[in-house]
């Protein structure tokens, strides 16, 4: 396991044995299974009343499947010293599952720890992001820096370019990462940026959330005027 990973599985661990951890996780740069496996030795492929693990359904995480997990969390943990809920692919919460979560975050019952783990997390609501605490691992020991000077050229450039542009990505399979980029591009300044970073986000969102057309999405984002 890379070093800076273990720092934080230990500091998390050290945390819970002092009953001081936190109730929602944003967990991101780590599977589910070895996110818990890691973190309390369990391995969510077992049944154990005490953990609960979320997965998608038809490619989305639906309002049915949050009301049970809250539920669940609600109940007294039966042999572990926490009740355990692993969101996988968080990100694929739709609209109204996110919604619903959000007095679960703000008001967790008892002892409970809630894991949203995503390799999107910028394409949650931002009630969501507000209310639960990041934890980035990493996959490997050398991560390449982002370069940014794509981004940067596509601010300046005229309108075909940047819908070129859009039908490149479009067909991408890493692009939720590459709007990932554009978002920590445009937080160098939040307060001047912050019209385009909403839009950005809701492009993430939808994206990954709905059926709608990647190349038209990314040209309506290309049409934003903040983007000069």
């Amino acid at each position: 396991m890379i070093l800076s990973n273990q720092k934080k599985f230990e500091y998390l661990k050290g945390l819970i044995a002092k009953d001081r951890f936190p109730h929602a996780l944003l967990v991101s740069g780590v599977n589910a299974k070895d996110f818990v496996f890691h973190l309390f030795n369990h391995d969510l492929s077992k049944i154990h009343p005490d953990f609960l693990l979320l997965e998608p359904e038809d490619n989305e995480i639906k309002i049915s499947q949050i009301r049970d997990c809250i539920w669940r969390l609600s109940l007294k943990p039966s042999v572990a010293k926490l009740k355990v809920a692993v969101i996988n692919q968080a990100h694929l919460m739709n609209y109204q599952a996110q919604s619903s979560l959000l007095k679960t975050l703000e008001e967790p019952k008892g002892q409970t720890l809630l894991a949203l783990v995503t390799e999107l997390p910028d394409s949650l609501l931002e009630t969501i992001l507000s209310r639960v605490q990041r934890i980035r691992f990493f996959l490997q020991e050398n991560r390449k820096p982002v370069d940014y000077s794509e981004i940067a050229a596509l601010t300046k450039a005229d309108l075909a370019e940047r819908f070129k542009y859009a039908e490149k990505i479009s067909k991408a399979p890493e692009l939720g990462e590459i709007l990932t980029a554009w978002l920590y591009y445009f937080r160098q300044d939040v307060i001047k940026n912050k019209a385009i970073l909403q839009e950005i986000q809701t492009t993430i969102f939808s994206i990954s959330n709905t059926n709608v057309n990647r190349r038209l999405a990314l040209e309506t984002l290309m049409l934003n005027e903040n983007l000069l």
